[in-house]
């Protein structure tokens, strides 16, 4: 956000990576740049006293997952319509349909959606933050979603999980054997979640300001983590093997 209403924009910077076949490609080649996509665009207008009177109409936090048909799924918010939106992009940014409401409850909006495919890519992951809610939507194939026709307000996906007490979900990342691990703020911890919604395990970090995960080192069984109240980055050992990549290290 900034001064004087001026416009802020989400755009998709991740085509450049989904164009690319980094195989075979060492440190010392240089990877070009193709440019981004706009997706959405927003205002935002800050009040007299840091957030006293600020209008927030702005477009925010996406996020990105890519297939590996290089389709990029992105989920992003819209302060103005207090809704949590996912659409599909091409790697040349055409975009597939139309976007999709997946929070459809303003009364309890969220932000900070994060997203991630399933090992098969049929079923596609998204979180929530202060509901610390995870929605699985099937998908009937690269870049299309099957809905679900929930029965409330004939809802695309299906809850997978929603964390009771005073926790929320951040970021995410997927084991390969299909567990979902999500960052959990205030529990201070790594949520595993199965995907029947059962809950495996919470490993905690020492940290109530726990905001990411990601997979690597050999056999991808080192779990990274940002421990954002530290200001840290940590590495621990993991019991299971994270999710290769799509055009990274798959």
């Amino acid at each position: 956000m900034s001064v004087g209403g001026a416009q802020i924009r989400a755009v998709l910077l991740a085509f450049a990576l989904a164009a690319l076949d980094l195989t075979g490609v060492h440190a010392t080649e240089t990877l070009s740049w193709i440019g981004g996509t706009e997706i959405a665009i927003g205002r935002g207008e800050r009040g007299p006293w840091r957030m006293n009177e600020s209008r927030f109409d702005y477009v925010d936090d996406p996020s990105v997952a890519l297939d590996d048909e290089g389709v990029a799924w992105v989920a992003w918010v819209d302060q103005a319509r207090k809704d949590v939106l996912l659409q599909r992009f091409l790697r040349d940014g055409t975009r597939l349909g139309e976007p999709v409401n997946v929070s459809r409850s303003p009364e309890i909006f969220s932000w900070l959606p994060r997203i991630g495919l399933a090992p098969d890519e049929r079923t596609l992951y998204v979180v929530e933050t202060p509901t610390a809610r995870c929605w699985s939507f099937k998908l009937s194939g690269p870049g299309q979603i099957e809905s679900a026709n929930g029965p409330y307000r004939g809802e695309k996906g299906t809850v997978v999980v929603g964390l009771g007490g005073y926790q929320m979900f951040d970021s995410m990342a997927v084991e390969a054997n299909g567990n979902v691990c999500i960052a959990t703020l205030i529990s201070g911890c790594i949520s595993v979640i199965a995907p029947d919604g059962r809950l495996v395990e919470q490993v905690p970090t020492g940290d109530r300001v726990t905001t990411n995960i990601a997979f690597g080192g050999p056999e991808l069984k080192t779990a990274y983590i940002t421990l954002s109240g530290k200001g840290e980055l940590i590495a621990m050992d993991w019991p299971r093997p994270g999710l290769p990549l799509n055009f990274l290290n798959k």
